[in-house]
């Protein structure tokens, strides 16, 4: 017996280290990992590479914000990584840090919270290709590592008695510059952390601690405050989503579920039943065990359930921000894990719940690789035009797709070293993006509805009667299936008096089109 213990204990995390690398496997299967957002978030990336070496004709078109922004981590880390690798292994190779790096961060915790089973970590799989991967929030995947390396840091803090000050102030900071909600919750969980500490022991200890806190958080919290002043805007109202709603999304496991493929849901329903199910067995275990004060280890389901809490009751858009309801069901569904993982549960009813999760989640991640690599292939086509795109062209993107993770698709081909202008890129409207659209250059108005319709009405010409810049290449996608209307009619009308057809995909879904000598435009 306990030879089979030992040779378990040595396996273990080898066996961690393996199934979360199987997690790689939609990233990896194809040559371009397709999100919803994902396209846009690296083209801003090469634009700021760009910037930032001074480029001229990029600089005619966008600027980068004076004020330190909230998002810059997935921005810098892919232009540094621009600089010397092509872009296909630059976006693979972020998001893979996300993956892995919610793997480390999650088992760090559960290692440091109940370093007698380390093997509970494992619940840790189902959340490795979360629902905001899907939706490409790349920065906010990047936060959640940091999230839970900064709970733990505090945690370690706070029971030694001492804050590593140094290691929070350096961990809030990133998370600021990584994620601001993120950071924010992050922020208010350490605090609750140190007050629960103050009831759960004593207030003398509570007190020694919360100056350390706020010196780890005087920065981050200070260009919290210059952003919200910097911002300062009138935004769209609060909307809040219906409670059936939420309650469906709950039930149906909308912390995983992005994509809606045929499967997924049915898949994490069962993934979100037995959580749930093993988090109030771990509840009640909790509660039938202890007749003592309340301790430390008691704060976890409490920030789960505080994390439901604000799922049900905060608005789920709010000053322009959206989808804050699915990121507190993920916190929600994420600490209950964690509180399942250190609770009083036998091992045989954790195991039972990790053997039912596990093979729900690596179906699931077959799901997803079966999506990756039909998004991956719609990419390839289109990225068959790129050759033809000459240097500093100004493209126009016309997308007539109904499937609506093409919306982005475009913005691939700003990532090369040639130097294009995708004039569909939503992210540098955003007062929190790095990158800035230049105010002389916005193409939205005087051109159309490109961005926002898969039946675009447009008018070329007027790029250069409103910016003096002329439109000299146009892009369509999936153009030849579209029903005609009028619209379609007049666009096919501007390309054929100002542009000659360059280049076509084998498929003939992407053509492009470049400004003929004299032409209309």
């Amino acid at each position: 017996m306990g030879t089979t213990k030992a040779a378990w204990a040595r396996a273990e995390p080898w066996l961690f280290r393996l199934l979360a690398l199987l997690h790689l496997l939609p990233v990896w299967s194809s040559r371009w990992f397709v999100t919803l957002d994902g396209p846009a978030h690296l083209y801003s990336a090469r634009l700021v590479l760009g910037l930032v070496q001074g480029d001229a004709f990029i600089g005619r078109f966008f600027h980068l914000s004076t004020y330190p922004e909230p998002y810059w981590t997935g921005h810098a880390v892919m232009a540094a990584l621009l600089a010397v690798l092509p872009a296909w292994l630059v976006e693979k190779t972020t998001w893979s840090l996300a993956v892995l790096g919610l793997a480390w961060a999650f088992r760090h915790l559960i290692l440091l919270l109940s370093p007698k089973r380390p093997w509970a970590s494992w619940l840790v799989f189902p959340f490795l290709l979360h629902y905001a991967t899907g939706m490409g929030f790349l920065n906010f995947s990047l936060s959640l590592p940091l999230m839970l390396a900064t709970l733990a840091a505090a945690w370690q803090g706070i029971l030694a008695g001492r804050m590593r000050t140094a290691l929070l102030a350096m961990l809030f900071l990133l998370l600021y510059f990584t994620h601001l909600f993120t950071f924010l919750a992050t922020a208010g969980m350490v605090l609750a952390m140190a007050c629960w500490c103050a009831f759960t022991t004593t207030w003398y200890k509570a007190g020694k601690l919360l100056p350390q806190l706020f010196a780890a958080l005087a920065l981050p919290l200070l260009l919290t405050l210059g952003y919200g002043l910097a911002h300062a805007r009138q935004g769209p109202p609060t909307a809040q989503a219906g409670q059936p709603q939420l309650w469906h999304w709950l039930l149906t496991g909308r912390a995983w579920n992005a994509l809606g493929l045929e499967g997924e849901e049915r898949t994490c329903t069962v993934l979100a039943l037995v959580l749930l199910l093993a988090g109030a067995a771990a509840l009640v275990s909790g509660l039938r065990s202890t007749a003592r004060r309340p301790g430390m280890p008691d704060f976890w389901p409490l920030l789960s359930l505080a994390c439901f809490a604000a799922y049900f009751m905060l608005p789920d858009t709010v000053a322009g921000g959206s989808n804050v309801s699915p990121r507190f069901l993920l916190f929600a569904m994420l600490f209950l894990a964690c509180s399942v993982s250190i609770s009083k549960l036998p091992d045989p009813a954790l195991a039972a719940t990790l053997a039912i999760m596990l093979p729900f989640g690596l179906y699931h991640t077959c799901l997803q690789v079966e999506a990756a690599r039909g998004l991956g292939r719609e990419c390839d086509e289109l990225l068959e035009v790129r050759a033809a795109i000459p240097d500093q062209t100004v493209l126009l993107p016309l997308n007539y797709s109904g499937n609506w993770m093409h919306s982005n698709l475009s913005n691939y081909l700003g990532t090369a070293n040639e130097r294009v202008i995708v004039l569909d890129h939503f992210t540098a409207l955003a007062p929190f993006n790095p990158v800035q659209w230049n105010s002389g250059m916005l193409p939205y108005g005087p051109v159309g509805n490109f961005a926002t319709s898969n039946s675009p009405c447009v008018h070329i010409a007027a790029y250069r009667a409103a910016t003096g810049t002329a439109i000299n290449a146009a892009l369509t996608w999936k153009m030849q299936a579209a029903p005609t209307d009028s619209c379609l009619a007049d666009t096919k009308r501007q390309l054929r008096e100002g542009f000659l057809p360059r280049a076509s995909s084998q498929g003939a879904d992407a053509l492009l089109y470049t400004s003929r000598p004299g032409g209309a435009d």
